[in-house]
């Protein structure tokens, strides 16, 4: 959790896009846009739940049990809310929902290589090869001015502790370089690794607003010797950890205060990292853009 311690211590226009993938105007800037416009920001959030070779297709949501035994599901199928339509068995949850959501089963990509093709389905193949969380990065602004909590956040297996190191973590498949650059990229909390400890604040207030004016005359300085895109990425991100700590985001990735009831609907073994539950904290907090990568 983090501390601050006062001492020392149109549906066509969606489909066309492709899919939900994986932030930055300055915040004068980004007020300025809302204000000319703010019927572009819904305040609604998206979740891109993406799973790196995932389970098949005929054991999720195609059973395909009229089938040969080689191409249908091995664990049989579960009826759903609509007639007709059946999901694997493993998901007689979500089958009850199955008149809620919207099911793809001809899509493909044509790409026999992970990292372009999990590009390429981040992005949905538009122009600047950004994905939807850079993209409207690039219209919202990568910070909510009001709660300071990222609008574009990814979450990988470091994210749940130190313990997921060294699962495998496709996150950078999920936000390549692109036209708009990386001022407009995701926020990672996993960072180095130890979320909580790495947010926690160990100095008071004043002392941190003291560093944040000096951090901004030395920028100003530097802006004046350097105006590539990279020193421009960087004080983007200073200004977003400012805001992270001095707003309380980190609260949103701490798990100790969830229920037992809640954290019981959820597997967090070591086979099951628990972003699932991540995904549901920053939700309620105000993220407006997430990607849980398993």
């Amino acid at each position: 959790m983090l501390s601050i311690r006062p001492h020392k211590h149109s549906r066509r226009s969606f489909l066309t896009a492709g899919t939900l993938g994986l932030g930055s105007l300055a915040l004068t800037d980004l007020l300025r846009a809302r204000s000319l416009d703010p019927s572009v920001i819904h305040n609604k959030s998206v979740v891109l739940l993406f799973l790196g070779g995932g389970p098949p297709q005929h054991e999720t949501f195609d059973p395909k049990m009229e089938s040969p035994s080689d191409y249908r599901a091995m664990f049989g199928e579960t009826q759903t809310s609509l007639p007709g339509v059946t999901f694997g068995s493993h998901f007689s949850g979500l089958a009850r929902h199955a008149d809620k959501l919207a099911i793809v089963r001809c899509f493909q990509n044509g790409m026999t290589s992970h990292g372009p093709a999990t590009a390429y389905m981040a992005s949905g193949g538009n122009s600047t090869k950004a994905n939807l969380g850079n993209l409207y990065s690039r219209i919202a602004g990568t910070i909510n001015p009001t709660t300071g909590i990222p609008n574009n956040v990814i979450l990988g297996p470091r994210s749940a502790g130190a313990e997921f190191v060294g699962n495998p973590d496709y996150t950078a498949r999920l936000n390549p370089a692109n036209k708009l650059g990386a001022s407009w990229g995701p926020f990672d909390p996993s960072g180095a690794g130890n979320l909580q400890s790495d947010m926690t604040l160990a100095i008071g207030t004043p002392r941190l607003d003291d560093r944040r004016t000096l951090l901004s005359k030395l920028d100003t300085l530097r802006r004046r010797l350097d105006s590539q895109q990279t020193l421009d990425s960087a004080d983007q991100f200073t200004q977003q950890a400012f805001d992270v700590l001095l707003k309380g985001v980190a609260r949103s990735f701490d798990l100790s205060d969830e229920s037992p009831t809640v954290l019981a609907q959820y597997d967090t073994g070591e086979f099951q990292i628990p972003q699932s539950v991540f995904k549901k904290k920053p939700n309620k907090a105000g993220f407006e853009n997430q990607t849980p990568v398993f």
